[in-house]
């Protein structure tokens, strides 16, 4: 990776020395340092090759800055030197930079309620309107499908088989809702991976997804992602609501974006890299948590209640 060149392409000068940063699940990250600073560069690799995948992160960008604009706390995005891309094209690769942010991973359960306020925060700095949801529930066989593409992992294939019923039955039970919703402009991926604590907070990254959601379905996505049990669940939508304008009722469809959004990560890496040791693991982790919700249901509704 000629990192060298992709700094130069965004104008953060000469590098002085770079150290890439484990843990990503869907792209590559260094911290480089230059005689300018020091900075984030990541190299797009998840969908990077899809038609849409640009215009559709240069749309999250686009919300991205304006809530950087606006206050919410997060690295400060950079983007491409004469232009408002954040994506740079070179070798084959697009990457993106940010200004490099010393912080430290998050405890989820300590941070939680952070992170409800946080995401009202970023509520509170976006555009709303009214739209109506989009769901498409998959049928049990459709996810009885999933299950004949995992052939590199029996054991995963056989997992996603069973749980087929009980998945096409939670989808179908989140799904739908009022013919109107509000829907604003928002991080869309708000999980403890996706966060850093300093001593002054959190702070919101991975801005990748950014987009449109409807308000209700993202404080619920926030509360599962930082909770274990519906007690925590119930402290993240507090905080939320402290400072939060608009309301989430005690309905099963605000479940729904999360269920989307956690079995289309099972379906990417089941379908996708499932022959991977990374690929079967964050694939058995999607299904159980669906699984769990799957049961869990009444008490997550009470606690919203």
């Amino acid at each position: 990776m000629d990192l060298a060149a992709l700094a130069d392409g965004f104008g953060l000068g000469q590098v002085l020395d770079c150290v890439k940063v484990a843990g990503g699940l869907s792209n590559h990250l260094w911290r480089v340092r230059t005689e300018q600073g020091v900075f984030a560069l990541k190299v797009m690799v998840i969908n990077a090759g899809e038609p849409d995948f640009v215009p559709n992160l240069e749309r999250s960008f686009a919300v991205e800055r304006r809530a950087f604009a606006s206050g919410v706390p997060m690295p400060a995005p950079i983007a491409v030197p004469g232009g408002d891309r954040c994506l740079l094209a070179h070798g084959g690769h697009l990457a993106r930079a940010h200004h490099w942010v010393d912080a430290a991973p998050v405890d989820p359960l300590r941070h939680a309620a952070r992170a409800g306020a946080l995401l009202a925060q970023i509520h509170h700095a976006s555009d709303l309107r009214s739209e109506p949801l989009d769901d498409q529930p998959w049928s049990t066989s459709e996810w009885h499908a999933l299950a004949d593409q995992s052939r590199a992992d029996p054991t995963l294939q056989a997992s996603i088989r069973s749980a087929a019923p009980a998945l096409a039955e939670l989808e179908a039970v989140t799904a739908g809702g009022p013919s109107d919703v509000v829907v604003l402009d928002s991080h869309r991926d708000l999980d403890p991976k996706n966060a850093l604590v300093t001593r002054s907070g959190l702070l919101a990254l991975d801005w990748d997804a950014a987009g449109p959601v409807p308000a209700a379905r993202e404080a619920v996505q926030v509360g599962l992602d930082w909770s274990t049990d519906a007690a925590g669940f119930a402290q993240v939508l507090a905080a939320y609501r402290a400072t939060s304008a608009h309301p989430v009722p005690a309905a099963p469809w605000v479940f729904g974006g999360w269920v989307s959004a956690v079995g289309g990560w099972l379906v990417y890496n089941a379908s996708r890299r499932a022959d991977t040791e990374l690929g079967a693991r964050e694939a058995r982790a999607a299904l159980a948590r669906l699984t769990y919700l799957h049961g869990a249901l009444p008490r997550y509704l009470a606690a919203l209640g």
